[in-house]
């Protein structure tokens, strides 16, 4: 009924119909644009940092902890036993495997294949 009430005050009512048929058609695109974004190019952002990040930066402190008791016990290298001293080379070594590890990882997770369909649209 506003429609032909649009269409009939107005000569040009039938532009201000279709003008205004297209701003929502924008909007309904610019949601779906929104929602995309979210889903393939934040969500996995925010996954990155909350997840493989946390988990470098506990690596690289327990390998900071171990650095530093492996230090303590060379200096001290004739006052402990020597079983001691390399037990503590041995788990130094382990966490910087293990460190090094989880930062190749992150660096290897193709996380570049979800932001090639954002790229296109840009």
């Amino acid at each position: 009924y506003v429609t032909e009430l649009v269409i009939s005050v107005c000569g040009s009512g039938g532009a201000l119909v279709d003008v205004g048929e297209s701003m929502k058609r924008m909007a309904e695109v610019k949601d779906s644009l929104d929602i995309d974004v979210k889903q393939n190019f934040i969500d996995p952002l925010q996954g990155l940092c909350d997840k493989d990040l946390r988990e470098i930066q506990h690596h690289l402190k327990k390998l900071e902890g171990r650095r530093l008791d492996y230090d303590y016990k060379k200096k001290r290298q004739g006052k402990i036993p020597d079983e001691e001293l390399r037990q503590s080379l041995e788990k130094f070594h382990e966490s910087k495997e293990v460190a090094e590890t989880s930062m190749y990882n992150l660096l290897e997770t193709d996380v570049r294949t979800d932001l090639i369909p954002f790229s296109l649209l840009c």
